[in-house]
């Protein structure tokens, strides 16, 4: 099983570990033994993987880059595999595809080419506008993230001096509710006869 998830995989990686009979029960000579590979991609370090020449941990750098600039360098290198590789069609079109996931949210515009020699060119001419359109995505969702918390320190200040000292999971709640959410709560204390009128029940 190939794992390529932003949390570390933590689940079994065999059917018996999903069976719950008790220590030394007779029914577990008949449970099942299936057990996958598991391969996690994510735990891979960049280290570990720039020493390995082959096509899956070049892969993997691509996947678990950090930034336009590593980007840049393993599709380099996985383009120039690639080349002394002409029979691995299939691995280009895959590699073209997530190239062009990778790009997507960077604009409308960008593309990943079809052609080896000019997806080069255009890693060559792309790269420093990839890069301060990937700093200024950040700076952006930075700004985002910062008012969100600023609305939901404000919005707890508002609920402790309306009712009093606040819960674990009204607090919980409030920080975890996005900017609208937030608004929209705000609105209620004014008429809002308890804490469960603004937030809602609470959870159990």
């Amino acid at each position: 099983m190939l794992y390529n998830g932003d949390l570390r995989w933590r689940a079994p990686a065999a059917l018996r570990e999903l069976v719950g009979l008790p220590d030394g029960s007779p029914l577990w000579r008949w449970q099942p033994e299936l057990r996958y590979h598991l391969i996690d991609v994510g735990s891979f370090r960049e280290p570990d993987l720039e020493g390995r020449a082959g096509l899956p941990a070049l892969w993997f750098r691509l996947e678990n880059a950090s930034g336009p600039d590593q980007v840049v360098v393993v599709a380099h290198a996985i383009l120039a595999w690639l080349a002394r590789h002409p029979g691995f069609s299939a691995a280009k079109a895959a590699f073209m595809e997530l190239l062009g996931a990778i790009m997507a949210p960077l604009g409308p515009d960008l593309r990943a080419p079809d052609d080896l020699l000019e997806m080069r060119n255009m890693l060559a001419t792309r790269a420093e506008q990839w890069k301060q359109a990937w700093l200024s995505e950040g700076r952006e969702e930075g700004r985002e993230e910062g008012r969100q918390a600023g609305e939901a320190a404000l919005l707890l200040r508002l609920l402790e001096r309306r009712f009093g000292a606040l819960s674990e999971w009204a607090t919980a709640r409030v920080r975890a509710a996005d900017i609208a959410v937030l608004e929209g709560w705000s609105l209620r204390i004014l008429d809002a006869a308890s804490l469960d009128d603004v937030l809602g029940p609470p959870p159990g």
